[in-house]
C-alpha cells in the first residue's frame, strides 16, 4: 500500500510495473497496489504506471486508487509530460479501479491518460483531463465501467474505443461530463450503443463532435 504522508507527494521516474513476479499456476497470484486516500503521485518526464504487463499469464497485477491525484511533476504542467496509467491483459479485471481521483497531464504513451487493452476495470467519479491524447482509451475492453467522470481538455477524444466490445458485455458509460476535448466527446462502435450508454452530458464544444459511432455488424 502507498500510504498518505502529509505534504509529501510521491515522485515517479521510469515505469512502476505492477505484477506478481513470482506468480505461477492458473492466474491465482496477483500483486495488488492500493493507494491510500489523499496520496499525490507526481510523474517525472516519461514516467508511467503499468498493470499486468508481463507475457506470463500467471503474473497478474491490480491497481486500486481512491481519492488519489496523478499529475505532472512540473511547476507549470504540460500535457503529455508523463505517459499514463496502462492496464494490460494480465491485470486483474475484477479488482482494478480508479475512483474519486484526478488523472491529468499524461498521454505521453501516444494513447491517453488512462489506457485499457484486453482488460477492464472501473473509472468512477474521476477527473480525467489535459492529456496530450485521449482522456480514456480502450482496446478490446468489454464490460468497462466509466461512470460519473469529468473528462475535459484532452488533446484527443474524451473516451475512445478502438475495437468493439462484445454485444453481451457492452461498457457502462453513464452520467459523465465531457467538454473541451479536441476530438469527439466519445468514439464507440455500434455494438457498444445500448442502454448502458446513457445520461452523459457535454458542453457546447461538442455540439458538432458528440458521439462518433463506428459502423459494424450489430449482434
Amino acid at each position: 500500500k502507498w500510504r498518505n504522508n502529509t505534504n509529501l507527494p510521491y515522485y515517479v521516474s521510469g515505469t512502476v510495473d505492477i505484477r506478481d513476479v513470482g506468480g505461477s499456476g492458473s492466474g491465482a497470484n496477483t500483486m495488488t497496489v492500493e493507494m491510500e486516500t489523499g496520496v499525490v503521485v507526481k510523474f517525472e518526464s516519461g514516467g508511467e504506471i503499468v498493470v499486468g504487463s508481463n507475457s506470463d499469464a500467471w503474473q497478474y497485477g491490480a491497481l486500486i486508487a481512491d481519492s488519489v491525484v496523478f499529475t505532472s511533476s512540473q511547476d507549470t504542467p504540460t500535457a503529455g509530460w508523463w505517459k499514463g496509467i496502462t492496464h494490460y491483459n494480465y491485470s486483474s479485471d475484477g479488482t482494478n479501479r480508479i475512483t474519486n481521483s484526478v488523472v491529468r497531464y499524461g498521454g505521453g504513451n501516444g494513447l491517453g491518460n488512462i489506457y485499457y487493452t484486453n482488460s477492464k476495470g472501473v473509472v468512477r467519479g474521476t477527473i480525467v483531463s489535459h492529456s496530450s491524447k485521449a482522456g480514456i482509451y480502450l482496446t478490446s475492453s468489454s464490460d468497462m465501467e466509466i461512470v460519473q467522470d469529468t473528462i475535459t481538455n484532452n488533446g484527443g477524444d474524451g473516451i475512445k474505443f478502438t475495437t468493439s466490445s462484445t454485444v453481451n458485455d457492452p461498457p457502462a458509460i453513464r452520467e459523465n461530463v465531457l467538454d473541451t476535448n479536441s476530438g469527439y466527446a466519445m468514439v464507440v462502435y455500434a455494438d457498444d450503443v445500448s442502454e448502458t450508454l446513457s445520461n452523459n452530458r457535454a458542453g457546447a464544444s461538442h455540439d458538432t463532435r458528440g458521439i462518433r459511432v463506428v459502423g459494424e455488424v450489430v449482434g
